[in-house]
């Protein structure tokens, strides 16, 4: 006796996108360590997996494609000589992705597990876009998960958990140590980089090709530090460092690396981050630009990642994207590219800070911030491509 458990309701012949479906596709759970992270089965469900049901389910076309209540009728059917037997086995409610070609997954970062498919990127991707039937508008539309700073992830899978959604953070805690997908996706809160990687997995769980995009990392081409928006400069600065117009001291101006010692110049106060400046203080930073669930993200940074696709930027941290437009001048601004690139400075950049060393009247190695306003018209960053994180 042989007993099989077929969906009365079939896909179409000749689907051109790779098809997925959680009844069919989602039968285990992710790591036990990852209950956020379920593991999807890469396998197609198109047409031809279902050997002799070749009636049409949906109207897919050539376009990527989401259906968050798609229904299957089951049926049991018992395979036997003399009675062959089949009943109506009642109905399911799945999710239903279509996306432009099969979906891939980042390779695991050395010491770390591969997740596989994770459901919030495929989600995002197919949801945002859904109608769109090439890399280009599929890319664009995409990144729309982001561009409202409310990134969240699927519903649970886990009914222990419940069903609900949950909102991923842009430096909720300023010493979040998330730096790709997976981490952003365990503790819900990341850096620049994690977004970077979630963006990325969004593309490549969509079917779009990594040959199309890249991970560029924005650093000063002078000094040390980039002030993101917004910092506000007295009118009057006293510095007297190189070319910088203004000078903020920490309350522990003693010599120490500014990125692991995150605790001597910036503090939690009445659950709000904020930075520890000493007595002078001639930028003081506001509330600007929202990152993904925050409206006060950490915005004192060395380096900073965003995605380059063609000549646009896309900076999911903050879900701002910039298209160079051109120039048709002979200026080092002539290429849509570098076009992009002053235009996210134009957008993003506050200011440039150099760490200024002196020595304290104790004779101790001490440093205070030198600071300038970031020009409107030159380059005061290099964007450059680097790997993933």
């Amino acid at each position: 006796m042989r007993v099989a458990l077929v969906p009365a309701i079939p896909f179409a012949n000749g689907v051109p996108m790779h098809v997925f479906c959680f009844a069919v596709c989602l039968m285990a759970q992710g790591p036990a360590d990852a209950p956020d992270v379920p593991n999807v089965p890469s396998q197609s469900i198109a047409a031809g997996q279902f050997a002799n049901e070749r009636a049409a389910a949906v109207d897919l076309d050539d376009n990527v494609d989401y259906v968050s209540d798609f229904k299957f009728s089951w049926e049991v059917s018992i395979t036997r000589p003399a009675t062959p037997f089949k009943k109506t086995s009642g109905e399911s409610n799945n999710e239903f992705f279509a996306t432009l070609a099969k979906p891939t997954t980042p390779a695991a970062a050395a010491g770390k597990p591969s997740y596989g498919v994770m459901v919030t990127p495929l989600w995002a991707f197919c949801r945002e876009a859904s109608g769109s039937t090439g890399v280009t508008e599929a890319t664009d539309k995409a990144f729309d998960a982001f561009r409202s700073t409310d990134f969240e992830t699927h519903k649970d899978l886990d009914p222990l958990r419940g069903v609900d959604s949950h909102p991923l953070f842009y430096y909720k805690e300023w010493n979040t140590p998330s730096v790709d997908a997976v981490q952003l996706l365990l503790t819900r809160d990341g850096q620049c980089g994690a977004w970077t990687n979630m963006f990325r997995s969004v593309l490549l769980e969509g079917g779009v090709p990594q040959s199309t995009f890249s991970n560029q990392q924005v650093k000063p081409l002078t000094g040390s530090l980039m002030l993101i928006n917004s910092w506000t400069f007295s009118s009057v600065g006293t510095a007297t460092y190189k070319n910088y117009s203004h000078i903020n001291e920490f309350q522990d101006p003693r010599l120490v690396a500014i990125g692991p010692a995150l605790d001597r110049y910036a503090e939690k106060v009445a659950g709000q981050w904020k930075y520890k400046w000493g007595m002078t203080e001639e930028v003081h930073e506001e509330l600007g630009m929202p990152g993904q669930n925050n409206t006060n993200p950490a915005s004192l940074f060395g380096t900073h990642y965003i995605i380059r696709v063609g000549d646009t930027i896309y900076d999911p941290s903050y879900g701002a994207s910039f298209a160079g437009p051109g120039s048709s001048t002979s200026t080092p601004l002539a290429t849509p590219w570098m076009a992009a690139c002053l235009m996210w400075e134009q957008g993003s950049l506050a200011g440039i800070s150099e760490a200024q060393q002196y020595s304290n009247a104790q004779g101790a190695d001490c440093i205070k911030l030198a600071i300038r306003i970031s020009s409107l018209c030159t380059r005061d960053t290099k964007i450059s491509p680097v790997g993933w994180l």
